[in-house]
């Protein structure tokens, strides 16, 4: 199983861990929730650092690729995005960015273009 699968089991069934079992039925560990929780800060690479900007935006073809366009002009890596639906029919759009600051120059192009800026932290 993957991670995610191995994660959304133990979340299911309020566990803290789960056997590892090899292909012949032998157990050769158990995962952890620290292991899972170990993963998704490396996934995230949290620990180099990374700037976080939570954005509202409106579900609509092209969204993604206006907001990637803006930093791609600034020269901005972006590390990955995150999309949570919202119950209004728009979304909340987590960047994570290799930068440990988002600029104001970035966040009044992206404010001027209709993006409301929701949260911004520096991590790690």
């Amino acid at each position: 199983a993957t991670i995610e699968e191995a994660a959304l089991i133990m979340y299911q069934n309020k566990v803290g861990g789960l056997p590892v079992i090899s292909d012949v039925g032998a157990l050769v560990g158990i995962i952890t929730a620290t292991d899972i929780l170990k993963t998704f800060i490396k996934v995230m690479g949290l620990i180099g650092g990374k700037t976080r900007l939570t954005l509202e935006v409106d579900n609509k073809v092209g969204v993604m690729a206006d907001i990637t366009k803006i930093f791609a002009d600034k020269g901005i890596n972006i590390d990955s995005f995150i999309t949570c639906k919202q119950n209004n029919n728009r979304y909340e759009l987590v960047v994570r960015l290799d930068e440990l600051d988002a600029s104001d120059e970035i966040k009044n192009l992206l404010e001027s273009r209709g993006y409301k800026i929701v949260h911004s932290v520096n991590i790690g």
